[in-house]
């Protein structure tokens, strides 16, 4: 999944996207959060923007 270019910032939009997996039940208490490089991996952005997103 690539995050949309635009006027919501791709860090922005990350952060939301992993708000929702953790409130919607999809990441329980306990799971091992994705790495940066995963996250960067999965998202297709930069290790800054994970960083910021985080």
């Amino acid at each position: 999944m690539v995050l949309q270019a635009g006027p919501i910032p791709k860090h922005y939009q990350l952060t939301e996207i992993l708000r929702h997996r953790i409130l919607s039940g999809e990441l329980h208490p306990g799971d091992r959060f994705p790495t940066e490089a995963e996250l960067c991996r999965t998202f297709g952005v930069s290790r800054g923007t994970v960083r910021r997103a985080l």
